[in-house]
């Protein structure tokens, strides 16, 4: 008999998308599913859908708690979750009918306890009907074999033939490698400190060169926002918080390479964000960030980096003024 896979929904007042989540989830080819939707305290009729499927889906198990947020809800799901495998999607997303299928198969196929496929950034008002025919999604999709260093360095540059990011419901997950993690409750960003302990728990993972996953984008989400143009304090300071973490992480986990790239992306990433501000503990507290985050002239060069490379870091971290004034010219041209 096929494993068990436990997939994990956190809802939170999403009426109008939630139908076509399930829908998807419901539908899919890997049929060995226990599925686990937790209504984290929803105010509209969120939880009247998510018990509507429960009662006719008998692999639908719904938690209805007290709202606690994101990571609440996830650490809930987790708790109860009993498969052999572990998968997260967002209640306002969709999946591939094949998806949890071709990653499942993806682990047996090369004993890997990760697999993680491609995913595609849809509007808000998407229907699942319009992407049928996507013409990326080629039934001869490839896979490869990736190390986990590598994985994890690619989603930090954001180069290289591998496309991913920090989210975790990209993945499918063994259980044993993620059933001891928990999300920390309360942060923004609180995918990048997991999704880098998860990585950094097993050696190999397995990529699938095809789209299995589509992301509403949300114009008023965390990731969506100019915080240039509209200034957040806890959204930059829990960035700050869940990055300085990953680097103390790679530390101690003795990944130099890794460690040094981290505070390269991380530095860099600051340069988009306004330092002045009437909040001088956060000015403060961004200041040190930045502080623990700049390599000295020694340590790049000392990077397995090319000599260009090398140069625009040490341009990034000694003339930030300059670098701010070209990312501003930089992203000001691509608007036009």
């Amino acid at each position: 008999m096929e494993e068990l896979i436990s997939i994990i929904i956190p809802v939170y007042n999403v009426e109008e998308y939630l139908s076509a989540c399930l829908k998807s989830v419901i539908g899919q080819t890997y049929k060995n599913l226990e599925i686990i939707v937790v209504d984290d305290g929803s105010t509209d009729k969120s939880g009247m859908i998510c018990d509507e499927y429960c009662n006719r889906d008998n692999r639908i198990t719904v938690i209805h708690k007290k709202n606690g947020g994101l990571s609440d809800a996830r650490n809930a799901g987790l708790k109860a979750a009993k498969g052999q495998y572990i998968g997260f999607v967002d209640s306002d997303d969709w999946i591939a009918p094949e998806m949890y299928e071709i990653l499942y198969q993806s682990c047996k196929m090369y004993e890997a306890d990760i697999s993680f496929a491609r995913y595609k950034d849809v509007a808000m008002e998407a229907c699942q009907d319009d992407f049928i025919d996507d013409s990326h999604e080629s039934k001869n999709d490839s896979r490869l074999v990736v190390r986990s260093e590598q994985y994890l360095e690619s989603i930090l540059t954001e180069n290289g033939v591998i496309e991913s990011n920090w989210s975790v419901w990209v993945r499918l997950y063994k259980a044993t490698v993620i059933k001891e993690l928990r999300f920390e409750k309360g942060k923004c960003f609180e995918d990048v400190l997991y999704s880098t302990k998860a990585i950094m728990n097993t050696p190999k993972c397995i990529y699938v060169n095809r789209i299995l996953y589509y992301y509403r984008c949300r114009a008023t989400s965390i990731t969506n926002t100019s915080i240039r143009s509209k200034f957040d304090r806890k959204i930059v300071t829990d960035l700050m918080d869940q990055e300085e973490k990953v680097i103390d992480y790679l530390e101690h986990c003795g990944k130099r390479r890794l460690f040094y790239i981290a505070k390269v992306v991380f530095y860099q990433q600051m340069l988009f964000y306004e330092t002045r501000n009437p909040y001088r503990e956060y000015e403060k507290r961004f200041k040190e960030f930045l502080l623990k985050c700049k390599l000295s002239l020694k340590e790049i060069y000392s990077l397995s980096f090319s000599n260009k490379e090398k140069i625009k870091t040490m341009i990034k971290m000694y003339m930030p003024v300059f670098m701010k004034y070209y990312y501003k010219v930089f992203f000001d041209r691509r608007k036009h």
